[in-house]
């Protein structure tokens, strides 16, 4: 019986195809909203953002803010 269960499941996962966009790609959507909006709600402004390019236009203290200085030792 536990077999049957086993092959039923396994033919359940096999027969879904995989969503358009995967977790991560959301989540890292979800996320990037987020810090998007705390910029513009630090600076009390509207900021745009080019998805394309990843980079906040036309505002350089937006742009700023999207990352900040690593601590010593870590490095990129």
């Amino acid at each position: 019986l536990h077999i049957v269960g086993a092959v039923g499941m396994l033919a359940v996962v096999v027969a879904v195809t995989a969503p358009v966009r995967g977790l991560r790609s959301e989540r890292g959507a979800i996320t990037l909203g987020a810090h998007l909006g705390n910029i513009a709600m630090r600076l009390g402004r509207k900021i745009r953002w080019d998805p394309d390019k990843e980079i906040i236009v036309g505002d350089d203290q937006a742009a700023r803010l999207l990352a900040r200085p690593m601590r010593s030792p870590y490095q990129v």
